[in-house]
C-alpha cells in the first residue's frame, strides 16, 4: 500500500508543536509580583482550593520579587497536613498590628481562596485513627471544625491592603461559616457588600439511593422541616440558610435550567474576556452589592412558575451577583461569590505558550463542569485582574 507523501512532514510537525510552545514560553519575560495567599481549606497535600490561581502564575510566568518561582505546596498561609494524619497552621491570628502592616508593604496582592477550614468527619475519613471517639465519622455528617474562619486580624490586613491601594482578590466561603459574624460584619462594612446568609449547590442527582455525594445532614434537616418528605429524584439546586433552613429545587419540578448560569454583565465581558454565560455546578452564596460596586456577573436561577413561588416564599432572589468589584480607582477589591478556585488542575501544562487559549477554544465547542468553567471562567477573568493590575500598578 501506497504510503501518503505528506505523512512523514505531517507527522514531525504534530511532534514538533510542544517544543515550540515551550520555546515560545521560555522566551517570555517573567513578571515579579508578591502575592499573599489565604487557603484554610486544605485536606491534602494536592492544594486543590489555589491550585488553579498557581497554574495561572506559573503560566504567565509571576515570579516573587525575591525572582524564585512561587511554589503551590508552601507559599501561602492556612492549613498544612503533612498527608499522615498531622498538620500545622500558619495564620495571622496572634500578629501585630505593626507585623500587618510590613506584610501588606511587602505584598502587591492579597488573594483569600477559602476560609471554610477543615472538619473532623472528613478529616478523619481521608485520615483514619483509632483513637478517635467515632470510628464511623463521615465527611457527610456534621463534625466539629478542627480549623477555619476568618479571623478579626485577617480582615485588618486586608484594610491595610486597602489603604495601599494594593489588589484584593476574595471568594466563597470567606465570610460565610464558620467566620464569627462579628467578623464578616466587619468585613461587610468596609467592602460595602453584605451576605444574605444563604448558599446553595447544584447537584446531578437529588436521589438518595444513588447520589452518595449528597450530605446526610442535608436530608435529614430537610425531613424534619417537611413533614418527612423528600420526593426528589432528579437533579436540582440545594439552598441552606444559616439557621439550617433547607430550601430545594428540582429540575421540571421548579426549574428549566437546573444549573445556575452566571451572566456575564456586557460591560464588562471583553475587558476580562468572559463569555455571554457560564454554567456553574458548585457551591455559591447569595450577596448585596451597594452602589460602590460594579457588577461583573450575575446569577440567575431559571425557574419555572413552581420554582418562582418557593424561591418568592424564601425571599430568595433567582438573580443575584456572582462576581463584584470595587469602582473606586484608590484600590482594587473583587469579591467571587462562588467556590471558583475549588478545582483540580493539573500543573503539568503550564510552561507552554497558547495553551490557555486553546483549551479556552476547546471547551467552548464542548465541555461543562468544574474544568471548563477552570478555562472559560476563572482563568481569563483571573488572568485579566492580575495582568491589569500589574500593569497599572507595579509596572508603572
Amino acid at each position: 500500500m501506497r504510503k501518503h507523501p505528506y505523512l512523514f512532514s505531517f507527522i514531525l510537525i504534530l511532534i514538533s508543536i510542544p517544543f515550540l510552545f515551550r520555546y515560545l514560553w521560555n522566551k517570555e519575560d517573567v513578571r515579579p509580583l508578591n502575592i499573599l495567599v489565604v487557603d484554610k481549606t486544605v485536606l491534602d497535600r494536592n492544594r486543590q482550593e489555589h491550585r488553579p490561581l498557581f497554574w495561572i502564575l506559573e503560566h504567565e510566568k509571576y515570579i516573587k520579587k525575591s525572582e524564585q518561582p512561587f511554589n503551590v505546596s508552601s507559599d501561602y498561609y492556612g492549613f498544612f497536613p503533612d498527608g499522615k494524619g498531622g498538620y500545622k497552621a500558619k495564620d495571622f491570628a496572634n500578629s501585630s498590628d505593626s507585623a500587618l502592616a510590613t506584610l501588606a508593604r511587602r505584598n502587591d496582592v492579597a488573594y483569600y481562596t477559602d476560609m471554610y477550614g477543615v472538619y473532623a468527619g472528613e478529616w478523619f475519613e481521608r485520615y483514619p485513627n483509632e483513637q478517635r471517639r467515632n470510628p464511623k465519622m463521615s465527611s457527610l455528617e456534621p463534625s466539629e471544625l478542627i480549623y477555619g474562619g476568618m479571623c478579626m486580624a485577617e480582615v485588618n490586613l486586608l484594610k491595610k491592603f486597602k489603604s495601599l491601594g494594593k489588589l484584593i482578590i476574595t471568594e466563597f466561603n470567606v465570610i460565610g461559616t464558620p467566620t464569627p459574624t462579628s467578623v464578616t460584619h466587619e468585613f461587610e462594612m468596609e467592602f460595602k457588600m453584605t451576605w444574605k446568609e444563604w448558599i446553595g449547590r447544584y447537584y446531578s442527582s437529588l436521589d438518595t439511593n444513588k447520589n452518595k455525594e449528597l450530605p446526610k445532614w442535608l436530608k435529614k434537616n430537610y425531613t424534619e422541616q417537611n413533614g418527612g418528605r423528600w420526593p426528589f429524584k432528579r437533579s436540582g439546586i440545594i439552598f441552606v440558610r444559616t439557621d439550617e433552613k433547607i430550601v430545594i429545587l428540582e429540575q421540571k419540578t421548579h426549574l428549566n435550567l437546573d444549573v445556575p448560569l452566571i451572566e456575564t454583565n456586557p460591560k464588562f465581558r471583553d475587558r476580562y474576556d468572559l463569555p455571554k454565560n457560564m454554567k456553574f455546578h458548585y457551591w455559591f452564596d447569595i450577596i448585596g452589592a451597594s452602589d460602590s460596586l460594579d457588577v461583573l456577573a450575575t446569577y440567575k436561577i431559571d425557574v419555572n412558575e413552581a420554582g418562582k413561588k418557593v424561591l418568592e416564599k424564601n425571599l430568595i432572589p433567582t438573580h443575584f451577583p456572582a462576581v463584584v468589584k470595587s469602582k473606586s480607582s484608590k484600590y482594587s477589591f473583587y469579591y467571587f461569590a462562588g467556590d471558583f478556585s475549588d478545582i483540580d488542575i493539573s500543573l503539568s501544562n503550564t510552561k507552554f505558550a497558547s495553551i490557555a487559549a486553546v483549551n479556552q477554544a476547546f471547551v467552548r465547542i464542548e465541555g461543562e463542569g468544574r474544568s471548563a468553567f477552570f478555562w472559560r471562567f476563572y482563568r481569563p477573568l483571573v488572568s485579566s485582574i492580575i495582568s491589569e493590575y500589574y500593569t497599572k500598578r507595579v509596572e508603572k
